[in-house]
């Protein structure tokens, strides 16, 4: 897949914001508008993997813990049919998003050579940063007492910059032949589910509380190690992610 560098989803981002500012009949678009903000933890997940050294030599990857580190979430968004939802009791509001997030996890573990456990010779550590562009609709199911609850479906696109490297903790083993594989940027389509709850402080203000679950996609570092040898095939990680998000919204 094509490799493309996290500023493009920057660049979008920021070009999409522009776009909504730059809309034709200023005033009434504009107070549709909602600008977000929001961070909290997330749990990055995989399973394990193996790499390909040669024809004669395939080792495990397997995965014992995954590190994380917070997610958080910038947002333009533009709430559809104000007039004719805000009448009904359900199914009131249809709010769509452009949302950029990040998050980042370290996936670790250790490497059986030739997949058998009495080689347990290295530990790997894979750190990966994922920087997602997703369009996210959130229906309103329904609101009471200024508090809406609603689902969250989006898709959108991912760029996971992702490096490898092991450490030796077998007896004997030369430390020249462990691997510390160049990083990579890996593009892939993502998609999210999930489901928030949503509280008007005033007529312009709001805060919300959202879970989302996040396919991440496949990603694998650089075949080549810093030393100069090259694997047949590096490890390649199946990654989901999943955050709880607290924000803040503004409409404008």
């Amino acid at each position: 897949m094509k490799k493309i560098k996290c500023k493009w989803g920057f660049s979008i981002f920021f070009l999409s914001c522009c776009a909504f500012a730059t809309t034709p009949s200023m005033p009434d678009s504009l107070k549709n508008v909602e600008i977000s903000a929001a961070v909290g933890p997330s749990w990055a997940n995989t399973s394990s993997t193996h790499l390909v050294v040669s024809p004669y030599e395939t080792d495990s990857v397997l995965k014992s813990s995954v590190s994380n580190h917070p997610l958080w979430k910038l947002g333009v968004g533009y709430h559809f049919f104000v007039e004719q939802l805000q009448q009904r009791r359900f199914l009131n509001d249809l709010l769509v998003e452009l949302n950029l997030y990040q998050s980042s996890a370290t996936v670790k573990g250790s490497v059986w050579q030739y997949q058998f456990p009495q080689f347990n010779n290295y530990r790997f550590s894979n750190p990966i940063t994922s920087t997602r562009l997703m369009v996210d609709a959130k229906p309103g199911l329904f609101t009471q007492n200024h508090i809406s609850l609603y689902p969250i479906l989006g898709i959108g696109a991912v760029w996971n910059d992702v490096t490898y490297s092991e450490t030796v903790t077998g007896a004997g083993v030369a430390p020249n032949t462990r691997y510390s594989l160049n990083g990579t940027n890996n593009s892939n389509f993502a998609y999210d589910l999930g489901a928030g709850v949503r509280v008007d402080v005033t007529k312009h203000l709001s805060a919300s509380l959202e879970y989302l679950y996040t396919h991440l996609g496949s990603m694998s570092s650089s075949r080549v190690s810093k030393n100069g040898d090259a694997l047949q095939s590096a490890p390649t990680f199946n990654v989901y992610n999943q955050g709880v998000l607290l924000g803040v919204s503004w409409k404008i």
